[in-house]
């Protein structure tokens, strides 16, 4: 069999793990178009443009940006990894971590993180990272909370009141309903996302304030209604929280990196992907593609 036949036959495999990997990224949705109706080269391209060492050139950063961040940690890592072969300093630890969180690497970005904070990194270097990745990594909401109170104690406002909503998160995920509320109101006096919302109408659904949590869960659906498209995959699991929220004692979203896909969409993928392999083989199979090669 040539190559360009061997390509045919295994195209329907390259289609279906560049859809995933779209979808993964939340790369452009045209490469979606690209990789299903160019065979057999759409899924080739797709891959050569989004990791091919030329991917971070200003054209294909256009195309796929997820792509883009992807490649400029790789290359970040590699000259860090060089770094820390001579000396394994805080700062350089920290960011080493943060670049592995980028390619969705936990157990190194954990690694790197917790030895730059053992190292004596600065809170404002590597507090907020660190946390993220213990909450994300099996909800470990009590270990992150020094974590987030030492940032916060030096920058309020860190990371534009992203990090003080995480030190909520913990708080109310730890059963500490008192300074939970404390730390969402204080969230709620500058910013209005969606999880701050949701959580604090919880809180005050559990001690009997009706009135004020479902003020909460409403203004969170008309948010929601003038949302940019942007926003609403952003936030959609805290959106579709709101409409479930009714007692305080629901289940809420888990946390998840900033920018990685919502939870299932991966599951999604799949079935579509799947699906799309299914008819592949199918077209494959009754004739509808042709093979002459040989």
């Amino acid at each position: 069999m040539s190559l360009l036949g061997l390509l045919y036959y295994l195209s329907p495999v390259l289609t279906v793990v560049a859809v995933i990997d779209i979808l993964r990224t939340r790369s452009e949705w045209w490469w979606v178009l690209i990789v299903l109706f160019f065979q057999p080269f759409g899924p080739l391209i797709y891959f050569a443009l989004s990791y091919g060492p030329w991917s971070t050139a200003g054209s294909v950063r256009q195309l796929s940006p997820a792509a883009a961040r992807r490649a400029q940690a790789r290359r970040q890592l590699r000259d860090l990894q060089v770094q820390l072969g001579h000396w394994r300093g805080p700062a350089v630890l920290a960011e080493a971590g943060e670049q592995w969180m980028t390619l969705g690497k936990m157990d190194a970005a954990e690694s790197h993180l917790r030895e730059a904070h053992e190292a004596g990194a600065k809170p404002k270097d590597v507090s907020f990272n660190f946390a993220q990745v213990l909450q994300v990594r099996g909800g470990r909401y009590a270990e992150s909370l020094p974590r987030l109170e030492e940032l916060i104690a030096v920058e309020p406002d860190a990371r534009f009141g992203v990090a003080r909503l995480a030190l909520a998160r913990a708080l109310d995920e730890t059963g500490d309903d008192a300074r939970a509320e404390e730390e969402l109101r204080a969230v709620l006096a500058k910013r209005s996302p969606p999880e701050a919302k949701v959580r604090l109408a919880r809180l005050l659904l559990r001690r009997g304030d009706g009135e004020e949590a479902r003020r909460l869960l409403d203004e969170v659906q008309r948010d929601a209604a003038t949302m940019p498209a942007y926003l609403k995959r952003e936030h959609g699991p805290w959106i579709r929280a709101a409409r479930r929220v009714r007692s305080g004692t629901e289940a809420v979203p888990k946390p998840r990196l900033e920018g990685a896909p919502p939870r299932g969409r991966l599951w999604v993928a799949l079935a579509v992907s799947l699906g799309v392999l299914l008819v592949l083989f199918a077209l494959y199979g009754y004739g509808f593609v042709n093979l002459p090669f040989g």
